[in-house]
């Protein structure tokens, strides 16, 4: 999705992620592009970062590295895109999104947790508290 006024340390951070993935998991290629308000909600960068692996690879799996689901953006950009590019078997694509994860409602608890410890804060509800 992305912002505008931060595009050079999001292009920044993917491209990190882009090498992380390679040097980790031992795939050919990884590439990044938007699918947001960047570019307009376009499928067309999705489309084009996927026919460039394919140029130089056997297979490509779409990975939307998103929040939250949202069929706009799984189904109707990305899904689409990779419907348009009409290669198969040879493109995976599983629509999903980085939330709901129970980890991460465990580290909010476990953060809140901490806080109040650390701020000397009882655990306890503000109307149960004694005048």
């Amino acid at each position: 999705y992305g912002d505008e006024s931060y595009n050079d340390e999001w292009e920044d951070f993917f491209s990190r992620l882009d090498q992380f993935v390679r040097e980790k998991i031992g795939v050919a290629a990884a590439l990044h592009c938007w699918c947001g308000h960047i570019v307009h909600y376009s499928k067309a960068p999705t489309v084009e970062a996927i026919r460039k692996i394919l140029s130089e690879n056997d297979r490509v799996i779409v990975i939307p590295v998103l929040v939250a689901r949202d069929t706009s953006f799984q189904d109707q950009i990305i899904g689409a895109a990779v419907e348009e590019v009409g290669a198969g078997d040879r493109v995976a694509y599983v629509p999903d999104a980085i939330l709901p994860d129970p980890k991460l409602n465990e580290w909010v608890v476990s953060t809140v947790q901490q806080t109040h410890q650390g701020l000397g804060v009882r655990n306890e509800h503000p109307r149960e508290r004694q005048p």
